[in-house]
């Protein structure tokens, strides 16, 4: 009977970890607020890119999602390298708001007041934005270290 109770939180344990957020997908944004990228152009070789995660667990495939669209437009541009001049990564603040008092504990009473049950123990839920702004260059990334090799970029986004 025991091992039937520990198979059943085991089953329940990864249908939970199924219904997570996957990550926001590599594509153009239909809106401001829709997850995906957009871009700006400031110069002739100056761009500005954003892109939007769904969460704030979402804040490192963003982040390789804006260098994925500077290396497609320096590329397409006819330039061979870009540099990251500015980057910011803004997460939401909103929480999950599921009380953890929800959920009964495996005590008659209750050893813990409300405070320290509600306290900021909730995952952030809202959504992340990356802000890149980078220069393009014809010189290979070989000539200065802050120097990004947009074809690298792309390979390695792409995979082998």
């Amino acid at each position: 009977m025991k091992l039937r109770s520990v198979l059943l939180a085991h089953s329940a344990a990864i249908l939970l970890a199924g219904c997570a957020t996957p990550p926001a997908p590599y594509q153009a944004a239909s809106n401001r607020d829709q997850p995906g990228y957009s871009e700006i152009r400031i110069e002739q070789d100056r761009y500005r890119v954003t892109v939007t995660g769904r969460s704030a667990a979402d804040s490192e495939t963003a982040e390789a999602h804006a260098r994925r669209r500077a290396a497609e437009l320096t590329l397409a541009a006819g330039y061979v390298s870009f540099q990251i001049v500015r980057s910011e990564t803004f997460r939401s603040e909103a929480r999950n708001t599921a009380p953890l008092d929800t959920f009964p504990g495996p005590f008659p009473f209750d050893p813990f007041p409300p405070a320290v049950r509600r306290a900021d123990l909730r995952q952030p839920s809202g959504p992340v934005r990356t802000v890149m702004e980078f220069v393009m260059s014809k010189a290979p990334a070989s000539s200065s270290p802050e120097r990004i090799d947009a074809a690298r970029i792309i390979e390695d986004a792409v995979g082998p």
